[in-house]
């Protein structure tokens, strides 16, 4: 599950909430400097942000290929 620090759609605490209520395979990703993210993203940011080919869609694909169907 990701969510940006600076999402004023879908809230960091929220979607943490929604995180925790998921089964399954899950991680935890709170897109933010301090988290080693190059920026600070919003809610866009996380799909179309410059740095997100780095910041957010590696990590997904990353954790997507270590969960796949054999």
């Amino acid at each position: 599950v990701v969510a940006g620090r600076r999402d004023r759609i879908a809230l960091a605490p929220a979607v943490r909430d929604a995180y925790r209520a998921l089964g399954g395979s899950k991680e935890w990703l709170l897109v933010s400097v301090a988290n080693g993210a190059k920026a600070e993203y919003g809610h866009m940011d996380l799909v179309i942000g410059e740095h997100a080919p780095r910041d957010v869609w590696l990590p997904v694909l990353d954790f997507l290929e270590r969960h796949q169907a054999p």
